[in-house]
């Protein structure tokens, strides 16, 4: 068995020397052991080793040896000289609490699925919504589909709408606040043929317009214009009537109408709505509940937006490959002149010489529309404009570049025509 030594060494340590008497390297009797002598600091260097006999030498493996009176004591150590023990790392982490998810956002677009709505189809499919933390379902829109009651009543919603709906909706007490500007200038307008005798719309006096019943616009129109004899019918939804009637007259998108009218083998001329004087913008609205309790749920929409209108106008191709397959009448062809036509007309990004860019809200142009509306009589009056729309989710508040890539097509398809 190893010699017993003592917890800590004298100080200096002691250099054993080498036993000068030959005696105590004999081996030991039975039942001894050998113990190691350590001597006080100062003291001549005698045997190191000594030999004493043990009384119990069977248990001389398992006893400990009586402490040597030769040996002082060790000193205590001061705490902060003692050896700190660390606790042992485990390999299991603690579990963390689970982040409660992101809420829903329903985005309601105001028609069916088509290369207007590019930029929302691009955040969606793209994931740029979900790199931004975002549940969004993408909601389709039509016809009479009451986006504003929607919205209202969704504490999540979103929705597409035109400038002047808002403030009716303000009016009616429903809580819904314009957050973005999705169009700068409203496509609407009216199609005729390519020889119609409408040049102007002064001209439309005496004629039926196929459109939406009761829109702002024709009311506008009416007015500005002097058309008693103007007629409103229902409009059908398909350019079908224009095609076989060459008197028809119809409201329609420049970005869609005029293809399959031209792939019918009818040409056609359009007047834009934006070019009487009635001119809103075509805006997302959101819940206004939403915007007070989650600005920044609108915020990283809006935002995801944008980069969805970048990245569809850099590369549609991907966004249009979705929407055939959610839409089967939209086709490759109609698409790209969709696409076009958009970039030629600039409905997203504006005028630049005006100030006008992607998401621009000038509160100006807001308070313009508002007068219009109450001196049309669409609305009493006109209520603070900070009730109608926001200007806290605009690119410049973002802090987004909200320039636009170059085009990914320059020129729209050849139609091919009917014989």
């Amino acid at each position: 068995p190893r010699a017993t030594l003592p917890h800590q060494w004298p100080s200096p340590i002691q250099v054993l020397a080498p036993d000068p008497n030959p005696a105590s390297a004999r081996p030991a009797p039975p039942g001894t052991r050998r113990r190691l002598a350590l001597k006080p600091h100062g003291a001549d260097h005698g045997p190191a080793l000594s030999t004493r006999p043990n009384p119990n030498p069977a248990a001389a493996s398992l006893a400990p040896a009586p402490p040597d009176p030769r040996i002082p004591p060790p000193r205590p150590r001061h705490p902060s000289l003692l050896p700190r023990v660390i606790p042992r790392r485990t390999s299991r982490r603690r579990a963390r609490a689970p982040c409660p998810p992101s809420p829903t956002l329903r985005f309601i677009h105001d028609w069916v699925p088509e290369p207007e709505h590019g930029g929302y189809y691009a955040a969606s499919i793209l994931g740029i919504w979900d790199k931004l933390g975002l549940n969004v379902e993408v909601l389709v829109g039509g016809p009479n589909s009451e986006i504003e009651k929607r919205v209202a009543l969704d504490p999540f919603g979103l929705g597409i709408v035109r400038g002047d709906a808002v403030f009716v909706a303000v009016e009616r007490g429903l809580p819904v606040v314009a957050v973005n500007s999705y169009f700068q200038h409203d496509p609407q307008g009216i199609m005729v043929r390519e020889d119609s005798p409408v040049r102007t719309f002064a001209d439309l006096d005496g004629h039926e317009v196929a459109g939406q019943t009761g829109a702002t616009w024709q009311l506008y129109l009416q007015r500005k214009f002097g058309l008693p004899r103007m007629r409103v019918r229902p409009i059908t939804g398909n350019v079908m009537n224009f095609v076989h009637d060459p008197s028809w007259i119809m409201q329609a998108y420049p970005t869609s109408e005029p293809y399959y009218a031209l792939k019918e083998g009818v040409r056609s001329r359009f007047l834009p709505i934006s070019e009487s004087g009635f001119d809103p913008y075509r805006v997302i609205i959101a819940n206004k509940k939403l915007v007070s309790d989650h600005p920044g749920l609108v915020a990283a929409f809006s935002r995801g937006a944008y980069l969805g209108w970048q990245a569809y106008f850099t590369n549609p191709v991907p966004v249009h490959e979705h929407i055939g397959r959610i839409s089967p009448s939209m086709e490759p062809d109609g698409m790209r002149f969709s696409y076009v036509k958009m970039r030629e007309l600039r409905l997203v990004e504006g005028n630049p010489a005006t100030g006008e860019s992607m998401g621009h809200v000038n509160l100006q142009r807001w308070l313009h529309l508002g007068a219009t509306l109450k001196d049309l009589g669409v609305i009493k009056s006109v209520p603070p404009i900070q009730s109608v729309v926001s200007t806290a989710f605009s690119p410049d508040a973002l802090g987004i570049n909200p320039s636009l890539g170059p085009w990914f097509w320059s020129n729209a398809p050849v139609v091919p025509r009917k014989p």
